[in-house]
């Protein structure tokens, strides 16, 4: 396991937000296309640069995009405020293999999107992760 899987295993362990999508329409951006998207709503996990920290610790970005049917950005909104609740602030995650998240922040949200690829409403949260095997 690596620091990926333990960042997902934050989303995919939190009930309150499988409930609004599903474990499996939770997925990394290199694992689907607009040919294989799953059904609305789904969220896009999308990893971004890692940069030097002090020793083994880094510093990376994760951005989650949240996709929804045309309409109403309701439950995207209750969809980023639940990630907020349940990532911001996590400290000391660790997976027993050497891998450790030190600290997930909060770095912003977008506003209202619109995505022509899967042709849906979208919008996104970022968060900085710090860690061993970033």
């Amino acid at each position: 396991m690596g620091t990926r899987e333990l960042f997902r295993g934050l989303i995919i362990d939190e009930e309150t937000l499988t409930d609004l999508i599903p474990e499996a329409r939770w997925k990394s951006s290199g694992s689907m296309s607009e040919d294989n998207a799953p059904p609305r709503p789904f969220g896009v996990i999308r990893y971004g640069l890692t940069t030097p920290g002090m020793g083994e610790v880094k510093r990376g970005t994760v951005t989650i995009w949240i996709h929804d049917e045309l309409g109403d950005y309701g439950l995207i909104n209750s969809v980023l405020e639940r990630l907020y609740g349940t990532l911001n602030g996590r400290e000391h995650v660790a997976d027993g293999e050497g891998n450790e998240l030190v600290l997930v922040e909060w770095q912003n949200d977008s506003g209202d999107l619109y995505d022509p690829g899967y042709k849906t409403i979208t919008r996104n949260t970022t968060f900085n992760l710090i860690g061993k095997g970033v």
